[in-house]
């Protein structure tokens, strides 16, 4: 079968923006760059109170549907309006069928059970791709719902997963053994936006960054013990934590019963760009991730990242060539890198420099997009090598 010079491609996810969240930021980026790239992309998402049935954001198509979470009773009104919505989710796919060439799917979640289901029938190429792995990770939820026997044989009937990190590669393997082929393949940054900042005069102290959700498997409480290791050091002035979460009270409070409220700054939901130009240090303790947005960001803006030592973070970061890793919860360790790259200006801009060229050379949204664009035509000629 001859690969269309114009793939009409289904995006479907969970939630879309402008929801925002790491999976939603890179399924518009995917599909804006893929629609740059002359494909047609349309979405079907869930509908929030004061969305429109039907929007185009980018140049995307994106219909919505009122589509409630899967943490339902297994019998029982939420169950029969999930299945409801489903159904008429699958009739919607049904009915573009001949306008579709590939589905692929955002998460390892609702939306690929319906897929899947779908899938019986249309018979048409299909991906899901894996987000998340470890703790916080798709695998792990879709086995607690209820009526898991069910699902799990509806996803063993997909043929192809993409994977953003090892870890869940050999999940997906573990969980599902029908699948026929994995693909780990990388999310991606556009580092058009994301620049370094240009410095007239030498940094006489460094600024740290996190930026992301406060929650408890972000491990920062590691980075707050850090910045008590860190408190003599003239050297590093402050800790920016940029992002919103249930675990913010909890660590304001930390930072006060420890006098760290000079130390660290809680900013907020604030543009990503503007945090980044105030740091020279990207700090992350997190226990579980799939490949951050943030650290990707960092990275392309010539931070220096220095991070737990995780799957979605060793993908990533080359140990002493484009930042630092250390084990999860070694806030020693964490504070020992920090005060190391703090003192030494010169390897501070080379590990920088660094960190800037493996975005541009492999994480690049554009990058990542051809790498898709291969994917999807090794599905439609299987002899083809994605």
């Amino acid at each position: 079968m001859k690969t269309p010079n114009r793939l009409r491609i289904c995006s479907f996810i969970q939630y879309y923006f402008p929801i925002i969240g790491g999976t939603e930021n890179q399924a518009k980026l995917l599909n804006e760059e893929l629609v740059r790239r002359g494909h047609s992309v349309f979405v079907i998402t869930s509908k929030v109170p004061g969305q429109p049935t039907n929007d185009d954001i980018g140049g995307v198509q994106v219909r919505r549907f009122c589509f409630p979470p899967l943490f339902w009773r297994p019998y029982g009104p939420s169950a029969v309006r999930f299945f409801s919505r489903s159904l008429r989710m699958a009739f919607f796919l049904w009915r573009r069928r001949k306008g579709t060439d590939v589905i692929h799917v955002h998460l390892l979640r609702e939306p690929a059970l319906v897929a899947a289901f779908v899938n019986r029938f249309l018979k048409k190429p299909i991906v899901v791709k894996v987000a998340n792995s470890g703790m916080v990770g798709d695998v792990r939820y879709l086995c607690l719902l209820h009526l898991r026997p069910f699902f799990r044989r509806l996803i063993d009937e997909l043929p192809h997963a993409v994977a953003l990190n090892s870890e869940a590669a050999a999940e997906i393997a573990a969980t599902f053994p029908a699948t026929k082929v994995i693909h780990v393949l990388p999310n991606g940054v556009d580092h058009t936006r994301f620049l370094p900042r240009v410095q007239d005069h030498p940094q006489s102290r460094v600024c740290l960054i996190y930026c992301g959700r406060l929650a408890s498997e972000k491990g920062l409480d590691t980075l707050l013990k850090a910045m008590i290791r860190l408190r003599s050091n003239l050297l590093v002035d402050q800790l920016l934590i940029a992002g919103d979460g249930p675990g913010r009270e909890r660590l304001e409070r930390l930072c006060a019963e420890n006098d760290l409220e000079d130390r660290v700054r809680f900013l907020g939901r604030v543009d990503p760009e503007t945090a980044y130009a105030r740091a020279s240090i990207y700090v992350s303790a997190s226990r579980a991730e799939g490949m951050p947005n943030a650290v990707l960001e960092a990275m392309a803006a010539g931070l220096v990242p220095v991070c737990s030592n995780i799957p979605g973070h060793q993908e990533l970061i080359l140990p002493g060539i484009t930042g630092f890793l250390f084990d999860t919860g070694d806030d020693a360790a964490l504070a020992t890198y920090v005060e190391r790259l703090a003192g030494e200006e010169q390897l501070r801009k080379t590990l920088a420099v660094n960190a800037r060229r493996r975005i541009e050379s492999g994480f690049s949204i554009s990058a990542v997009a051809a790498r898709y664009e291969a994917l999807y035509a090794s599905l439609w000629e299987p002899g083809v090598e994605p």
